[in-house]
């Protein structure tokens, strides 16, 4: 494979990466948004995330809750059974 034949592959592969991300960015705008039940943040030393609390539409009886670290990226998500009222 020659070197121009190379670059031009490259360009290829990569408009079809970001055409990727840009078609689920763009069938994302339609879909229904569902607000979450309660946010808030942790003080914490060094250290603030984000949490989120939400209860599944799919799944009756359950709360959802998802941590937001600052650091690395990190995402935890528990799902707890509650009980109905």
């Amino acid at each position: 494979m020659t070197f121009k034949k190379l670059v031009i592959s490259l360009a290829i592969g990569s408009a079809m990466l970001q055409a990727g991300g840009l078609f689920s960015t763009i069938s994302g705008m339609a879909a229904k948004e569902v607000k979450p039940k309660a946010f808030y943040t942790v003080d914490t030393a060094g250290y603030n995330p984000r949490i989120y609390e939400f209860s599944p539409q799919t799944v009756k009886g359950v709360v959802c809750i998802i941590l937001y670290g600052n650091n690395n990226g990190e995402v935890q998500m528990e799902c707890v059974k509650v009980k109905e009222k």
